[in-house]
């Protein structure tokens, strides 16, 4: 009558919750409508915009027809399609064509009098290689996952060539695969799939587990929504092996009231009316709800957001929608609104459902982007460049992975003018081996590294015919702690904070890990995470958990009921040149005294938008965009708190550029930030570090970064030495700054910290080792014997000891013994503080703390029958590194006994080992009279020997 899942190599935790045994019926929502009758068609799009394709490969085009009320529709299956020339290419009545031979080709879409077109190129191209994202395929039998097939051409080219290909698996019985490149998992094994096209092959792995669904999480949570509006929700699965898979497409979606809000198949809420309702996810008898609220906010306005004012001639760039409400709310509208661009010669933007906003220079000159819902319109000029690219850098320019973790890799491109611009997503993304590290050209996806194999190989970036390498070096270091960075968290409701993962491997090594570990909350009613961003929802204290294989985090989140008292922007009164801009923060003080930095949460917003824009795009919030002469305000609100400040914006021209340091002379590996003051004919200075483009004549020596928030930080090479010169350009002058690299491989450059075990007994007798590592900058060599080490000890930020350590061998540690209660973040640093890491130590007198527990019920009843069938599972999840002997396991219906074990084949040889989550999930063979349904786990107290038990009620007749 049972299955036992014991011995699970995952971390992951559950909050225990009571599972209502009357489940609830679920079905999918409702679609919307187009809206356009009693509307005529004003003019017909054809997306994308001036495509271009190898010979022998076909792409679908779509119409899209713009109404006389600015409202959109879908026409690819109406219009009549031609084709200007059918021996280059052909196209189907449903949009696809067919490239036959090189050329350029007029591709016209027309019904009735309105036409739309767009010119096509089909080049002569070969294929050279095929890559499958993602690398692996793992899924829980049952569910399914899509893949995606990119190709790479010889002209440095990519296409997405998922349903071109031909895909076959080798073993049908154990999954089936779609025509689409959907995989579904059929039985529980391994098999191979196999995507085939133009004679080139590639394989990848799909693995079916018998992993069983245990909790589903959606976000965002409590989204508040105005009336005609639109939000998709995103539902993820949590699996008993501490795998997770976007269930999305595979739920069943419902609405509580579809008066208030309607909900897709694929998890798209529209609101229909004012008021609060419940949306829910169902999938193999686990649920998940959340509250919508539906306000009737009013659209005051509407931001476009772009990461650049420009582009170069022949680029494409996502264009946003921000609608401002009349509650002080900001809405991400760009699939709402109408698209449109004058003069559309210049350039085209997209309105085909989702790819809205997609801009593509087709000529130089200016143009007006304008986005409009309803009678609200708002506008962005946009200059398209004739500046063409001339070279390429990709960060970081040497990388170092773990086995089995990955990175992201950015490329940055130098152009003609001076400029430089993140063109990750326009490269195209290779390795010199891919036996080595895999990387990706897929969608949301682009420079998405993978480590494979033990070993050394380079990535390139290549665009227009110009290419540039980065080394990967993938080593064979062990990952042994997870430190979910800050530890400790004071929130209140409504607030959002970020946390991140960091990696301590063996070799002293540290690796940021956001991307990779699975996020959980073992409190949703407190708080949430959902990618590293923790959303605090009612007072509480909520613990959140950062798990990889089997090493896991976790942070304390402490949402009180303070309320937000006041609001501050800084600068105060800040003064700025037309032309350049200005990133202001907002301070939060809240009735507790506390402060936070609210500059992502609060809305912003200026006085007069023809002198200065301030944004609210995603990384560039609080931004100021001086445009022209004057003065002027700007707003910060946030909960109907506000704060102004003015802002003056003067008239002057740039007269020189000076680039400062505290440091010339860098070690192997050492960072050092950069500042760009530029001085104006009005005697005024401004930083311009963030504004201007950054270069070293010498990457291998000095590398220069240009990413957001980072421009102007040089890192320094490893195993070389000699000067090197950084040039910053901006507004047509540029500066250097000359700079001396030493080799010095001995050089410390990370350390990791670890605590053995991590939780103790605050008797002052437990003991834990605590050791520090320390890797050198070069990774063959080790840090001085004799390197200092200052280890600190604190508890919400009060030191209560400080001692100092010497390594042999690059490793440090002593023995540590408490009497504090809580939370102690223990701290490492070498060369004067400039080094340093930290991990968390849990003392208590009850130490069963750090086991979490989780439940499920699937049940069937009827009346207060519980029927066969009916399953209950009950997990724990050790968050520490230390074993609890692990005695036994009941299912009890009242005082009978359903089913127990004390078997250690079932108890994973009875003991929850560090990082170790186990469950057990019981079956009724029969049906049986609901007296009380419960089960338990018990565990002994390894420090005291005091036994416990952790215990979930599924019913309470």
């Amino acid at each position: 009558m049972s299955r036992i899942v014991g011995s699970l190599t995952s971390l992951r935790y559950f909050p225990v919750f009571l599972c209502c045994l009357l489940l609830l019926a679920c079905g999918g929502g409702g679609g919307g409508n187009d809206g356009t009758a009693g509307t005529s068609l004003s003019r017909i799009e054809v997306t994308p915009s001036q495509p271009s394709l190898a010979a022998g490969t076909t792409l679908t085009l779509v119409a899209t027809g713009i109404n006389s009320d600015n409202s959109t529709s879908t026409l690819s299956t109406s219009v009549t399609w031609q084709s200007s020339d059918n021996t280059i290419a052909t196209i189907s009545a449903s949009g696809e064509v067919n490239a036959l031979a090189a050329g350029q080709v007029t591709i016209l879409a027309t019904l009735g009098a309105i036409s739309g077109s767009t010119t096509l190129t089909v080049t002569s191209a070969s294929l050279s290689s095929l890559e499958i994202s993602p690398p692996s395929l793992q899924l829980a039998n049952g569910t399914s996952g899509k893949l995606t097939l990119i190709g790479q051409y010889s002209d440095g080219s990519t296409q997405d060539l998922t349903d071109q290909a031909s895909w076959t698996l080798a073993d049908t019985a154990i999954a089936s695969l779609s025509a689409s490149a959907r995989v579904t998992g059929l039985s529980v094994g391994n098999t191979q799939l196999t995507a085939s096209m133009g004679g080139i092959s590639t394989q990848i792995g799909v693995t079916i587990t018998a992993a069983e669904l245990t909790q589903i999480t959606l976000n965002p949570e409590a989204p508040n929504l105005p009336l005609g509006t639109q939000l998709s929700l995103t539902a993820l699965g949590l699996y008993s092996d501490g795998s997770s898979q976007d269930l999305s497409d595979q739920v069943n979606w419902n609405s509580a009231d579809t008066g208030i809000v309607d909900i897709d198949a694929k998890g798209l809420v529209q609101p229909q009316g004012i008021g609060s309702t419940n949306v829910s996810a169902s999938l193999a008898g686990i649920s998940r709800t959340l509250t919508i609220t539906v306000s009737s906010a009013i659209l005051n306005s509407i931001e476009i957001s772009a990461a650049n004012d420009s582009l170069p001639l022949g680029q494409q760039q996502a264009l946003r929608a921000l609608g401002h409400y009349s509650d002080g709310t900001l809405q991400d509208i760009s699939e709402q609104v109408t698209w449109q661009s004058s003069p559309p010669s210049t350039l085209a933007i997209d309105n085909a459902s989702g790819k809205r906003g997609l801009a593509t220079a087709l000529a130089v000159g200016s143009a007006t982007a304008t986005a409009t819902l309803g009678a609200v319109s708002g506008s962005l000029e946009l200059i398209v460049s004739p500046a063409t690219l001339t070279s390429i850098d990709i960060s970081p320019p040497d990388a170092r992975l773990a086995l089995g973790t990955q990175t992201t890799f950015l490329a940055n491109g130098y152009y003609s003018d001076g400029t430089v611009r993140d063109i990750s997503t326009l490269v195209s993304w290779s390795t010199a081996n891919p036996g080595l590290a895999a990387i990706s050209n897929a969608t949301d996806e682009h420079g998405l590294a993978n480590a494979l194999g033990v070993g050394a190989t380079s990535v390139t970036a290549t665009l227009y015919g110009i290419s540039a390498s980065a080394s990967l070096t993938v080593s064979s270091a062990q990952l042994l702690s997870i430190n979910v960075q800050p530890g400790e968290l004071n929130l209140f409701p409504g607030a959002n904070q970020d946390v991140h993962a960091e990696g301590s491997f063996s070799d002293g090594s540290v690796q940021m890990l956001d991307e990779q570990v699975l996020w959980e909350s073992d409190n949703l009613s407190i708080a949430t995470v959902n990618g590293g961003s923790v959303n605090a929802l009612t007072p509480g204290v909520a613990r959140i958990s950062a798990s990889l294989g089997s090493i896991s985090g976790n942070a304390t989140v402490s949402v009180s009921n303070a309320t937000l008292s006041s609001l501050q922007i800084t600068p105060d009164t800040p003064s700025l040149v037309v032309g350049t801009q200005l990133q202001l923060r907002a301070i939060a003080t809240y009735s507790d005294g506390s402060q936070k930095d609210v500059t992502t949460q609060v809305t912003w917003s200026s006085a007069d938008e023809a002198l200065l824009r301030a944004l609210n795009g995603d990384g560039q919030q609080g931004l100021l965009v001086a445009l022209a002469s004057g003065a002027t305000t700007v707003t910060a609100l946030l909960d109907g708190m506000q704060d102004s400040t003015p802002i003056n914006i003067a008239t002057a021209s740039l007269v020189s550029l000076s680039i400062s340091s505290s440091k010339t002379i860098l070690d192997s590996a050492e960072q050092q930030q950069l500042t760009l003051t530029g001085t104006f004919s009005d005697g005024s200075s401004q930083d311009l570090t963030q504004q201007a483009a950054w270069r070293s004549v010498t990457p291998t020596l000095a590398f220069v970064d240009n990413q957001p928030t980072q421009r102007g930080l040089v890192t320094a090479g490893i195993g070389v030495t000699g000067n090197v010169s950084i040039t910053a350009n901006y507004a047509g002058l540029s500066a250097t700054l000359d700079l001396t690299i030493n080799n010095t491989p001995q050089r410390p450059v990370s350390l990791v910290v670890l605590a053995n075990p991590n939780v103790l007994l605050n008797d002052g007798a437990d003991s834990s080792t605590l050791e520090v590592r320390v890797r050198a900058a070069d990774p063959n060599a080790t840090v001085a014997d004799g390197t200092v080490i200052n280890l600190e000890i604190r508890q919400n930020g009060t030191l209560i000891s400080s001692q100092n350590l010497v390594t042999s061998g690059g490793i440090a540690n002593t023995s540590f013994t408490t009497t504090q209660n809580g939370l102690l973040q223990i701290s490492a640093s070498v060369d004067a503080g400039t080094i340093h890491n930290s991990t968390f130590l849990y003392s208590s007198a009850t130490i069963y703390d750090v086991i979490a527990g989780g439940a499920f019920a699937d049940a069937k009843t009827s009346g207060t029958t519980v029927l066969s069938g009916s399953r209950f599972g009950l997990f724990l999840f050790n968050l520490s590194n230390r074993d609890f002997p692990l005695t036994q396991y009941e299912l009890l219906n009242g005082s009978d006994i359903l089913f127990s074990t004390t078997d250690p084949a079932n108890l994973n040889g009875n003991v929850l080992s560090g990082g170790l989550k186990m469950g057990i999930i019981a079956i009724l063979p029969a049906d049986i009279t609901d007296k009380g349904i419960k089960a338990h786990f018990d565990l002994l107290d390894p420090a005291s020997g005091k036994a416990f038990a952790l215990s979930v009620v599924y019913s309470t007749p």
